[in-house]
């Protein structure tokens, strides 16, 4: 394992930057198709968010044991809190929300509804300054979620 990871941080920053989008690409793109075809075959949407978190929950259980279950400025209670508000609940509604919508027309929603209310969050809650680049941006894309709806 050493050596692999003495390779990949021998390429430039420029390609390390390359493989992490498209390995990101690959995940969540893989997370909206996988999600679709089990929400419209054999299982529920509670069944697939007990999966991804459940596979999630002893993945990362070395880490926590080891860090004593202090991870992040919110400790390991802000993490439950987090997951049940937004993990659990975000992945259950979009997953239920794949048995009435294609994959790809998922994909569209979602991603944008997240950069949107995200920005709209970060504006209101953090006092975050938004720029026209961005509001360009979002408004792009709520333009290419209005051509996937039948109006």
């Amino acid at each position: 394992m050493g050596k692999l990871n003495t390779s990949f941080n021998a390429l430039d920053a420029r390609t390390r930057g390359i493989c992490f989008v498209l390995f990101s690409v690959l995940v969540w793109s893989g997370w909206m198709i996988v999600s679709s075809y089990g929400v419209r075959n054999s299982l529920s949407a509670y069944d697939i968010t007990a999966l991804r978190f459940g596979t999630a929950g002893l993945v990362m259980l070395p880490l926590l044991w080891k860090k004593g279950f202090r991870l992040g400025p919110w400790g390991i209670w802000g993490g439950i809190w987090l997951a049940a508000l937004m993990g659990a609940t975000y992945n259950t509604i979009t997953v239920y929300g794949m048995k009435f919508a294609p994959a790809s027309h998922a994909a569209g929603l979602i991603n944008t509804a997240c950069v949107g209310l995200m920005t709209i969050g970060g504006v209101l809650l953090l006092r975050e300054k938004t720029n026209a680049l961005k509001l360009t941006g979002i408004l792009i894309s709520v333009v290419g979620v209005l051509a996937l709806v039948d109006i």
